[in-house]
């Protein structure tokens, strides 16, 4: 959409000089008037909007010196959004100018009897859409500022309305992405209404609104369809309709039905399939995901349906006729896991969709644990608009026992009464932590020898490796060149463009040194929930497996552990020679580089000779960490040893054993995000290390890798002092 803006300059004084008003009521600086396209006074059946009523013009948008004097000053309009084709002009005072091909405009006015009226008028509407413009005024010193919104868009209340689980604030926010498999493959989305839906449930459906985004050229098919049921392949919908590609462009695409369907109080799934040519990210989709709100499968990778949650809710919408709407109706989304310490109250935010016909002033809202409910809690919203949403942060107290305890958050009112929502509840969990762990991030940087654009990656990872050290993790995960291990295929098929990187596979980035360094710093101070420490060393001399004990701390007490540890094996100073080795170069005399990227600007478009580092070699587990019994059932600050052979025996990527560490993941199995982690080089064999699964009897004293003092050895590595005085390490199977 496109947006023009208007602003006054006028003139003020120690107390507040003038205002805004609209139908005789004050606007709040810098607040929004709403007004509706209807058919002109003239009898020529045009739409038009205006801020000013024929009838009586005094009644419209009005600005008011408030002492009643006149007075003069300056405007300035600007045009922040324009969907809305129609013949546009403002007049202030008796001057009237068209804004043809003009986004800003400025102004001298003067008013009469303390009073100028704002007669801004679309004339002619054609299309339908809206416009929102900013009017800035400034007398005697003093600014204020109004928005003025025209609308030809269908609205809450009306005969028809578009509605979907992903809101209109969700598309006007910018925050969703593509979604794919990282292979060529076509894809079916939906999303489900279930039977007697409080909104959608009687309706009619006579369009659907689609998203797509710059993979659009690469689509050779799009069909919007509408079942009962979910099957292998929707083509035999109980509504199938083909769309034109030639129509469609990226951003917002409306697809009128050429049947209306009516819902008839069924559940029914609404979607659209799409074909595609090469390996794209076609499916559209952001937010915070809600019950029903996102399906999908693929020929290829994921032949079954399948619910997203992590990935928020399909971009899609419906035009729908006789929809049913309440006048008070608010919904919170499901708000996840967040931690809290102990005699501590964490700030938890939940989005709040407006589900009803009235604006949306404010919600109440009781939480509830174990079967006990919180008092109720009331917080003023800025006259939310139907299905739009707003983040809001609700205070969660810590619980007496350090644990994971389920939350349910009702919303009891909106507006200030009982709240109509058919879907008044949201849930999460919160854990109560005895302590705040240090964080160790990990950067999975996804890279190839053959991506031109690549080489700000590996300048972003060396420069973090200088800064932090030890502090981060660092893996260069190699696709489609010499270096690629198919050990992390799992991982690197989920990438959609090189170079780029996961931070604790939680946040996707382009690995720019700045932006690496800023994710870093944040996620050094969130809150997770464990610590893992790793030793290792060669089985023996002959290099071909390594011994990897882990101690994994966690801060909290569960009975129903779902974690994983993954293991990456590591090598720095990679080389060779050939074309396979050298790195394209993109940046060599590109302008803009020759700064911040002095060695490749200088380089020719193909370098040979480098050394990599980081280079994962071989993983273990990568995906979700495996099944580790012992991490099912666990106690705050108890110490969890585990062990695991690696065997290298057929691996042909490494070069020198010298240079490799091994990195272990401690995995979230319900989330996929990376808790902890850490990193240590391989000892060598038949250096202090004995393999045993009974002590020593010349062993005084066992401590623990983290140098506790032991009563007995532990499964897994313990530190041995020896009756000698020396120092030796066994590992206890």
């Amino acid at each position: 959409m496109m947006v023009t803006a208007l602003v006054f300059g006028v003139t003020a004084a120690s107390a507040q000089k003038f205002e805004f008003q609209y139908h005789g009521q004050s606007v709040a600086d810098g607040g929004t008037v709403t007004i509706t396209a209807v058919e002109d006074d003239y009898g020529f059946g045009e739409l038009c909007c205006a801020t000013n009523p024929s009838s009586n013009p005094n009644n419209g948008l009005i600005l008011k010196l408030l002492d009643g004097t006149t007075g003069s000053g300056n405007a300035t309009l600007t045009i922040e959004h324009n969907a809305l084709d129609a013949k546009l002009q403002w007049c202030m005072g008796k001057e009237c100018v068209l804004m043809t091909n003009k986004t800003t405009l400025d102004k001298a006015f003067s008013t009469t009897n303390g009073i100028v009226q704002v007669q801004f008028d679309a004339d002619d509407i054609k299309s339908q859409g809206s416009l929102l413009a900013t009017l800035t005024a400034t007398v005697g010193g003093e600014t204020h500022s109004v928005k003025i919104k025209f609308t030809n868009e269908p609205q809450a209340g009306g005969s028809q309305l578009w509605w979907g689980y992903f809101s209109d604030s969700d598309a006007e926010s910018g925050n969703f992405d593509g979604l794919g498999t990282g292979a060529k493959e076509d894809f079916e989305a939906a999303i489900y209404i279930p039977a007697n839906h409080s909104i959608a449930g009687n309706s009619t459906i006579k369009g659907i609104r689609l998203w797509f985004n710059r993979y659009l050229p690469n689509l050779t098919s799009v069909k919007v369809w509408i079942a009962k049921s979910l099957t292998a392949n929707m083509a035999g919908a109980d509504y199938v309709q083909d769309v034109q590609l030639s129509s469609l462009q990226e951003g917002a695409n409306e697809i009128m039905l050429n049947t209306p369907y009516p819902v008839n109080g069924e559940g029914v799934y609404v979607g659209y399939t799409v074909k595609t040519i090469s390996a794209v990210f076609p499916i559209m989709c952001g937010g915070e995901w809600v019950e029903n709100s996102f399906f999908i499968r693929g020929s290829q990778n994921v032949p079954d349906w399948e619910v997203l949650d992590n990935f928020g809710k399909l971009a899609l919408q419906l035009l729908l006729e006789g929809a049913t709407l309440n006048e008070n109706s608010a919904m919170a989304s499901d708000f996840g896991s967040h931690f809290v310490l102990k005699g501590e109250t964490v700030q938890v935010p939940i989005t709040i969709t407006n589900l009803g016909t009235n604006p949306l002033s404010s919600i109440s809202y009781t939480i509830t644990t174990n079967g006990s409910t919180s008092t109720e809690q009331t917080i003023s919203l800025d006259n939310l608009a139907f299905n739009k949403s707003v983040n809001v942060t609700i205070p969660f107290p810590s619980d007496e026992d350090t644990r994971r305890y389920e939350k349910k958050l009702t919303v009891t009112k909106a507006n200030g009464v009982a709240n109509e929502s058919s879907t008044n509840s949201a849930y999460g969990s919160l854990v109560t932590i005895l302590e705040k762990p240090a964080v160790v991030p990990v950067v999975e940087e996804f890279t190839g020898t053959w991506c031109g654009w690549c080489p700000i990656g590996f300048d972003g990872m060396e420069k973090t490796h200088e800064q932090y050290g030890s502090q981060v993790v660092l893996i260069a995960v190699h696709a489609r060149d010499v270096m690629e291990t198919p050990d992390y295929a799992p991982i690197a098929n989920t990438v959609s463009s090189y170079p780029s990187a996961y931070v604790d596979r939680l946040y996707s980035i382009y690995p720019e040194f700045g932006e690496i360094t800023d994710y870093i710093n944040y996620q050094m101070k969130r809150t997770t929930l464990g610590t893992i420490g790793v030793s290792a060393a060669w089985k023996s001399a002959a290099q071909k497996s390594i011994v990897i004990d882990t101690q994994t701390k966690f801060v909290y007490s569960d009975d129903n552990g779902q974690y994983g540890i993954a293991y990456v094996l590591v090598q720095d100073g990679m080389k060779g020679t050939g074309s396979d080795w050298a790195q394209t170069n993109n940046l060599s005399k590109t302008n803009g580089y020759e700064k911040d990227f002095a060695f490749w600007y200088n380089s020719p478009s193909k370098v040979s000779g480098l050394e990599f580092n980081h280079v994962a070699v071989a993983a273990w587990n990568i995906w979700d960490g495996g099944n580790v019994p012992s991490m099912s059932s666990f106690s705050s600050g108890e110490v969890i040893s585990n062990s695991f052979e690696a065997n290298i025996s057929s691996n042909t990527l490494i070069q020198d054993e010298s240079k490799l560490k091994v990195v272990a993941l401690l995995i979230d199995q319900t989330t996929g995000a990376i808790v902890n982690a850490a990193q240590t080089a391989i000892l060598d064999a038949g250096t202090g290390i004995a393999t045993a699964s009974t002590p020593s009897s010349d062993a005084t004293r066992y401590y623990s890798v983290g140098g506790k003092q032991l009563s007995a050895p532990v499964k897994g590595m313990n530190i041995l002092r020896m009756s000698d005085g020396t120092v030796k390490k066994m590992v206890v199977r």
